[in-house]
């Protein structure tokens, strides 16, 4: 790791490191939810409900245990996000901007139908992919993720050096709300077909190519911005929230009122946390 050149704050590598299932991090007790938590992280950085019912087909566990845990994530996305910003800033343009990604065909159907907008935090590896991605998926599809050179990310490898708790991964991180500039399908080979197979056992669905390019994120008047994150951390609100993951993890189906609160406390979260990044990357 080159100390000299990339210089994030402790705050934002901790929370990088938590997101990523670091163990060591995950096992200190700075927040709650250990090495798997980015599956919630994501939920509920995704709108409506279909990214929880991706999940829970997959036995994946999406939890919320009280107002405070809330608030921890809010502070994690925005260290996270502020974390890209500044390695961007520091990586300058020797960074990598071709990587690779094992998807749902569910997910980067609702990126369509959202206007090309990713929703959650979008990992991505840059060596190639990886057939532990795909095997712990249903439904999927290979995405060759280019990224336009103005979009913040994060490079584990190059930041954490013998630090990365998951080296083989090599993963690159990009942000929530990036947007897909350009797409198109590339022919998927014998040995594709037969390498990455889903949680299923079935071969992926096609390959892609993306152009990602930085998304825009709304700025919120600061007034609104604090009874935004009060309203979200009330305990109240987030019992219901945590009733609503339980269900959703257990494969279940909300009712409609249920279905109609939890998609419209999302809608709020990301008005906030999007309100934020406008703070963040404005400073950049």
């Amino acid at each position: 790791m080159d100390k000299e050149k990339y210089q994030l704050t402790k705050d934002m590598t901790e929370a990088i490191r938590f997101y990523m299932g670091d163990p060591k991090v995950c096992e200190a007790g700075l927040w709650r939810g250990g090495p798997e938590a980015y599956n919630t992280i994501n939920a509920l950085l995704h709108p409506g409900t279909g990214n929880e019912e991706d999940k829970a087909r997959e036995g994946r566990v999406m939890e919320i245990y009280d107002g405070a845990h809330m608030e921890s994530y809010i502070r994690l996305i925005l260290q996270v996000l502020a974390g890209m910003a500044l390695y961007l800033e520091q990586a300058g343009d020797q960074a990598p901007t071709l990587s690779y990604r094992i998807d749902r065909a569910s997910s980067l159907n609702r990126f369509r139908e959202d206007g090309g907008v990713i929703s959650g935090f979008f990992s991505t590896c840059r060596w190639g992919f990886l057939p532990a991605y795909a095997h712990k998926k249903a439904g999927i599809v290979l995405l060759e993720v280019e990224r336009e050179r103005q979009l913040p990310f994060l490079d584990f490898s190059t930041l954490f050096g013998d630090l990365y708790a998951k080296p083989e991964e090599a993963e690159i991180l990009l942000p929530f709300g990036s947007v897909i500039e350009e797409m198109h399908p590339v022919p998927l080979t014998e040995e594709e077909k037969g390498l990455y197979t889903d949680f299923h056992g079935m071969a992926p669905e096609g390959k892609w190519h993306l152009r990602l390019g930085p998304g825009i994120y709304p700025e919120v008047p600061e007034d609104h911005l604090k009874a935004l994150r009060a309203g979200l951390t009330d305990e109240s609100m987030v019992r219901r929230v945590s009733g609503c993951l339980q269900v959703l993890t257990s494969g279940r189906p909300l009712d409609q009122e249920s279905k109609a609160f939890y998609c419209a406390y999302k809608e709020k979260l990301m008005t906030c946390i999007c309100g934020e990044a406008a703070k963040i990357f404005r400073q950049k």
